[in-house]
């Protein structure tokens, strides 16, 4: 629908914005968490290809993450960071909910690159975030965004993996993609 230039036409950028911001927020919030509330949001993002954006987003974010280790003060480092790993969790969080609610979600989600995306984050920690994380004034809000973003990519992979239809399918995927060995990289 975003592509169709027909809708766009009549879409506003803001409006969009809006609307994709109020449908991320359905699907976060709504309770209980397998409603038809989160259905209907889960079904618009997809529609709306969302997901391409976020799979983008998640992509570029860790593609860039090197750069921003680069930054010349430690302050400006970990803000930059912060904010890094909160985009990656929110986007993480919503492909992991979009997941949830539907198996041809699941199968949208991989076909887009939604496993080439997640599993670089489940690196983050362990590649970058060791020595960022053993300097002394790193804050308890930088070590726990790299900890909520591991999460969320766990989380992603557990959707997607878990689906019946496909499950056989799909755990190959992600043990192909190099799952198994960041999640083992994890518990250590």
């Amino acid at each position: 629908v975003v592509r169709d230039q027909s809708v766009r036409q009549v879409i506003s950028d803001e409006d969009l914005a809006e609307l994709l911001a109020g449908l991320t927020e359905m699907l976060e919030r709504a309770a209980p968490r397998e409603s038809r509330i989160h259905r209907a949001a889960a079904n618009a993002l997809i529609a709306l290809d969302v997901h391409e954006t976020m799979i983008s987003n998640l992509k570029s974010t860790t593609e860039s993450f090197m750069e921003h280790l680069k930054l010349p003060t430690h302050t400006e480092r970990e803000t930059a960071l912060e904010g890094m790993l909160l985009q990656v969790k929110r986007n993480a969080h919503t492909l992991g909910e979009i997941a949830k609610q539907d198996a041809n979600h699941v199968d949208t989600l991989i076909m887009a690159g939604t496993l080439q995306a997640i599993i670089p984050v489940l690196h983050l920690g362990s590649d970058y975030g060791k020595g960022f994380l053993g300097h002394s004034e790193v804050t308890v809000t930088t070590a726990l965004a790299f900890v909520h973003a591991e999460k969320e990519a766990c989380q992603v992979l557990g959707n997607l993996a878990s689906h019946a239809n496909s499950r056989a399918e799909h755990q190959k995927q992600a043990a192909e993609a190099g799952a198994i060995g960041c999640l083992i990289g994890l518990l250590n």
